[in-house]
């Protein structure tokens, strides 16, 4: 998902692929979302740190023709977590060592609401159960830094964010472009132009 490792196996492909882009005027961008995986490296050990709490969106790969699950769990983690070092660390060695020019994020931006103790975000209620935090400041803190460890290595560096209707101004601000439209696939039009809602086929 979007996990900032490429494997050993990949690694020349990818300088292989920036070397072409810049040859022909050209700049690229890699993927990034704040979605992890259970077959990353750390999984095991540090899984219940740095997760959003309850789980979000841990879903699996969905093949687009045979319409099954396939794959691993990619549940979010949260930016509130020590995680967001690593993250940035792994981030910058892409653009270090690929000479990459930037990100394109997918979801990065968006506040989530966590509940997990483990890393500061929820709080006990009067019931004893836990309540949830958004880790708004977190999450701009988070995109803050990128922005800096981008156009600190390169000035032209872009920070292209896709977000489809969520536009928190004190995350977004620190992308460079803004990219929608994903949420109308879960809009259709009848004969008369009326809008209705259906689910997604995914």
């Amino acid at each position: 998902m979007g996990y900032p490792m490429v494997p050993p196996e990949r690694e020349q492909d990818l300088r292989d692929l920036v070397k072409a882009c810049h040859e022909r005027g050209i700049q690229l961008l890699v993927y990034a979302s704040p979605l992890s995986a259970e077959d990353v490296p750390p999984w095991a050990a540090t899984y219940e740190d740095y997760l959003i709490g309850p789980l979000k969106w841990p879903y699996r790969y969905v093949d687009p023709v045979t319409l099954k699950k396939e794959g691993h769990v990619a549940p979010a983690c949260c930016w509130q977590s020590h995680y967001m070092n690593l993250w940035l660390a792994r981030q910058a060695r892409l653009m270090d060592e690929y000479d990459i020019d930037g990100f394109y994020l997918d979801g990065s931006e968006w506040p989530l609401w966590c509940e997990n103790r483990h890393h500061g975000c929820g709080y006990v209620r009067r019931d004893g159960e836990i309540g949830q935090t958004c880790n708004i400041f977190a999450t701009r803190e988070y995109m803050k830094r990128l922005y800096v460890l981008c156009k600190t290595r390169k000035p032209d560096a872009q920070i292209n964010i896709h977000n489809s209707t969520v536009m928190v101004i004190p995350t977004l601000g620190w992308g460079t472009s803004s990219w929608g439209g994903e949420q109308l696939g879960s809009l259709s039009f009848d004969e008369g132009g009326a809008v209705e809602k259906r689910e997604h086929a995914l």
